[in-house]
């Protein structure tokens, strides 16, 4: 959910609609700094909090880089090829569902990938992740507390199938 000012009347929005709201304003124009993100997510009727912010470009593995003009503008991680980095699209191509329960995250595979989609979430490291568990179909995501356990839940909502 995100964070109200005072006097707006901004509609709360989902993690996964604000991210990838992001990526969309990423992908269609220079985004230099947070403060940027952060008007462009205003004008877009969405509200949040520099913090909010900064967990979201660093969930989306946001990196900066040098644009036309020389000023340094977000862009979505991508490799020299175009491709998403391989933990995201391995987790894209083989999660079918996620389901969040207390600290814990459950993502369900296709067969026989379990202990691929483990290794990615270990590759992303997202924020508050203790480790994970790979059996079968599988994937069990032990996170610090149950507020880490909803942000994983959502960053890898955004990420599988």
């Amino acid at each position: 959910m995100t964070a109200r000012r005072q006097g707006d009347a901004q509609r709360p929005v989902s993690l996964q609609k604000r991210r990838l709201k992001i990526t969309e304003l990423v992908s269609r124009r220079p985004i230099h700094t947070q403060a940027d993100l952060e008007r462009a997510l205003l004008e877009a009727g969405i509200a949040v909090t520099q913090a909010t912010i900064s967990r979201d470009i660093q969930a989306l593995g946001l990196r900066k880089q040098a644009s036309a003009d020389g000023r340094e503008r977000y862009v979505l991680p991508k490799r020299r090829d175009g491709t998403l980095p391989h933990a995201t699209r391995q987790i894209q191509r083989l999660t079918v569902e996620v389901a969040v329960s207390l600290n814990l995250v459950v993502l369900t595979c296709l067969p026989a990938s379990a202990d691929v989609v483990a290794e990615a979430v270990e590759q992303l490291a997202p924020a508050g992740l203790i480790g994970t568990f790979a059996h079968g179909r599988r994937v069990l995501v032990v996170a610090r507390d149950v507020a880490s356990a909803a942000e994983i839940g959502e960053q890898l909502r955004t990420h599988s199938r």
